[in-house]
């Protein structure tokens, strides 16, 4: 919180296997991103997970 009440998050949540890199399997994405090149999206398979934030209001102070 920033001295004048503003608020922020970045990143929020993400859902998808854990441990997979958005949904896939890290290895792809990696070489991806290191070789710049298209590789097929292979499915990273583990438990689902949903993740997220719960923000708590002060209705007095606004913050």
């Amino acid at each position: 919180i920033l001295p004048k009440g503003t608020g922020f998050i970045t990143d929020l949540g993400m859902t998808g296997p854990y441990g997979g890199v958005i949904g896939a399997k890290p290895e792809v994405i990696f070489q991806r991103a290191k070789y710049g090149l298209p590789a097929k999206m292979i499915p990273f398979e583990d438990n689902g997970q949903f993740n997220g934030v719960i923000f708590e209001f002060d209705e007095e102070s606004n913050k």
